[in-house]
């Protein structure tokens, strides 16, 4: 691999393929192992080299089932989804982040099925939704000094990975359930974007893209940093798509030589 893939793809990855052997290029800056910060707990992930290992033991059965019964179809809104989710206040903090690190696989035959041409979506989703989950945790505790509050900042700052992600997007939920939340949180998720938004131009990062969209759609977000946001999506989004005509030129020709050497 040229660069680092996210921990928990990697983990899944050796789940499934056990007897596989990577090896990883060089790490570039900014080191993508490396947490932002720690004020709120110890990563969900360590590194020994390249080679990511979760910090936390697996979730319960209780967790397993829960997580099986409730991350199942699509929200239709984000705040319907912060109302679906909160079978998962049952929980406590090790088991959400047991199954943030160790998530099972798909049950139902339709998720299944779409692990055959999109494999890890369904554990990438349900991330999500233990996330969202996660804002039902002790919510009789005030927000400034609540263990939901600690658990997500303390996924929004880890090694870049998928649940960074996941958490921004369940903070952003709540900045919207609870307007006194906003300018914190707003705060936070335009920490991390700055965070990520070094790695663009430098090395590959699958956090920036992802971490970009939910930023724009967070109340109270600094209008200079949503610009920013936007107009480096559509960069991206140009380069990808400039990338893609080069990819389709190289095909046809190489098409075109084969039919005249033929």
């Amino acid at each position: 691999m040229t660069s680092l893939e996210a921990p928990t793809a990697m983990s899944l990855h050796r789940a499934r393929f056990p007897q596989a052997s990577i090896e990883v290029g060089p790490v570039i800056e900014p080191d993508p192992r490396a947490p932002v910060k720690t004020d709120f707990g110890p990563p969900l992930w360590s590194y020994h080299g390249t080679e990511a290992a979760a910090t936390v033991p697996p979730p319960s059965p209780q967790a397993l089932e829960l997580v099986h019964d409730i991350a199942k179809g699509i929200w239709a809104d984000p705040l319907v989804a912060y109302d679906q989710a909160a079978g998962f206040g049952a929980l406590d903090s090790a088991d959400f982040l047991g199954l943030l690190a160790h998530m099972p696989p798909p049950l139902e035959s339709s998720w299944v099925a779409i692990g055959r041409k999109h494999p890890l979506y369904w554990q990438r989703f349900a991330q999500t939704w233990v996330c969202v989950g996660i804002l039902h945790h002790r919510p009789d505790e005030p927000w400034p000094q609540s263990a939901r509050r600690t658990l997500l900042l303390r996924l929004l700052f880890g090694p870049e990975d998928w649940t960074v992600e996941a958490a921004a997007f369940a903070l952003c939920v709540s900045a919207w359930r609870f307007p006194a939340q906003r300018a914190e949180i707003a705060k936070a998720i335009g920490q991390r974007y700055l965070h990520a938004a070094k790695a663009v131009g430098r090395r590959p990062t699958q956090l920036h893209d992802p971490l970009s969209r939910v930023l724009l759609i967070c109340p109270g977000m600094d209008p200079k940093l949503a610009r920013q946001a936007r107009k480096a999506v559509a960069e991206q989004r140009e380069a990808a798509g400039a990338a893609d005509v080069e990819r389709r030129k190289d095909s046809l020709l190489r098409g075109w030589k084969r039919r005249k050497d033929g």
